[in-house]
């Protein structure tokens, strides 16, 4: 998941710690977050620095 996820993070650890989990939906049979891009996308909206221009 960090390897796709990190592409333009500059510290994925940071990332993490400001993600809200709580709206993470998660596939049962496999475990994997099925909407990470679209929580991750409202972190890139209000903390942009996180990010690489």
């Amino acid at each position: 998941m960090i390897k796709n996820v990190s592409r333009d993070i500059h510290d994925p650890d940071d990332i993490f710690k400001v993600l809200d989990k709580d709206r993470f939906q998660i596939n049962i049979e496999t475990g994997e977050v099925i909407n990470l891009d679209e929580v991750l996308e409202e972190v890139r909206k209000e903390k942009s620095y996180l990010f690489k221009a």
